[in-house]
């Protein structure tokens, strides 16, 4: 009984020490934007968030994604964002660039475009087109709706004529200063779609302090396709001036 026991117990511990070679990832398209997360034009004036990522594939590089944002007319948002990597895994520590700009309609939808510039002259470009929608469920329930559109080598595989990611964020507001989220997202592209899809669930805690600040902690797993079974971790801060 106690070997059995035993056996389980070491039978665990090396799926669990496995677990940083399961492959699988989001699609690029999921980088495609200067915003670390989906979101409308922000009220604040300046907007500055910034993130440390880690997923069980490769636990020697962290990712270190910063993005500014600027509100240009109560409509219109300007934003910047350079995505980082850092640790032995890794000699490309500042592959790309995005920069990109949104516009607020009179509805709850907010829609986007972004360009992808890479860092290195051996690197292709990506452009993308994106609408956000949000909604109030009841007092207590919101939601975000995202969907995107990407284009050029830098967003797909193959020379797929496009990507695509559809992405939905219930977040549920018990009263500040906590909130939790939990995405539900999937991304492909129109060549070799089977292969290239990619399901991840997203669950979050969000902390807001201070008028225009707040921080989240959250896990990406994947539940079908090419994500299947990779963790990801995330710690992002946002601040608003």
């Amino acid at each position: 009984m106690r070997n059995a026991r035993n056996r389980a117990v070491t039978g665990a511990l090396a799926a669990w020490l496995a677990l940083p070679a399961m492959v699988g990832a989001f699609n690029p398209i999921h980088h495609a934007s200067y915003d670390l997360e989906p979101a409308g034009v922000r009220p604040q004036t300046l907007h500055l968030s910034g993130a440390a990522i880690i997923d069980s594939r490769n636990t020697d590089v962290w990712e270190i994604p910063v993005s500014l944002a600027f509100r240009a007319a109560p409509e219109v948002e300007l934003g910047a964002g350079i995505r980082t990597a850092w640790g032995s895994g890794t000699n490309d520590h500042v592959p790309s660039l995005v920069f990109g700009g949104k516009w607020q309609s009179r509805t709850r939808t907010s829609y986007q475009a972004d360009l992808l510039v890479p860092a290195h002259g051996d690197r292709d470009f990506g452009l993308s087109f994106a609408a956000v929608s949000r909604f109030r469920h009841f007092e207590l329930l919101d939601s975000r709706l995202a969907l995107r559109l990407g284009f050029l080598d830098a967003l797909v595989y193959n020379h797929a004529l496009a990507a695509f990611e559809a992405g939905w964020y219930p977040i549920l507001m018990p009263g500040r200063p906590l909130s939790f989220e939990f995405g539900l997202i999937g991304s492909s592209q129109t060549r070799d779609f089977e292969n290239h899809l990619a399901m991840d669930a997203q669950p979050a805690l969000i902390v807001s302090f201070g008028r225009h600040s707040r921080l989240m902690a959250g896990a990406a797993l994947g539940l079908a396709g090419d994500a299947k079974e990779e963790l990801r971790a995330k710690a992002q801060i946002d601040h608003g001036f």
